[in-house]
């Protein structure tokens, strides 16, 4: 398996260049190679997408840079077969008006005014387990 995606950067409020993230898939391993409009360039592997664009998103931040998609906001994160079965390039973006997940492809585009909901992967993982929590809780009857 092998596709390409193009992913807008940002700094601050603007948009200032692209990256193009080449990946693939082999012996259950994710690839992800890529370089941007400042000819910066690397290689990440990982067990998924997600994890691996992660990674990619954390360098990223070290230059004040954001990567505009649907794997950056604090809201996504992989689980469940939907993900298993697509490598993490599927994950679960959580609706805080209604409460219920719904499917999303974490390099889809956002815009810079879904920047506000741009998180790291550590307050992904916190997000997700507040999630969880909260839906283990019992409920309290009047």
């Amino acid at each position: 398996m092998k596709f390409s995606r193009t992913v807008l950067l940002a700094k601050g409020s603007e948009i200032v260049g692209e990256i193009e993230l080449n990946c693939s898939v082999v012996k259950n391993t994710v690839y992800i190679s890529y370089i941007d409009s400042f000819s910066e360039k690397g290689n990440k592997n990982s067990s998924g997408f997600f994890y691996a664009l992660a990674e990619i998103r954390e360098d990223y931040s070290e230059k004040e840079l954001v990567l505009l998609c649907k794997g950056s906001q604090e809201s996504v994160f992989p689980g469940g077969l939907t993900s298993e079965s697509s490598f993490g390039e599927l994950a679960y973006e959580m609706d805080d008006i209604i409460g219920e997940p719904k499917v999303v492809n974490i390099f889809d585009s956002i815009g810079i005014s879904d920047l506000k909901s741009v998180a790291s992967i550590e307050e992904q993982k916190l997000k997700r387990l507040n999630i969880i929590r909260s839906k283990q809780q019992p409920q309290q009857f009047r």
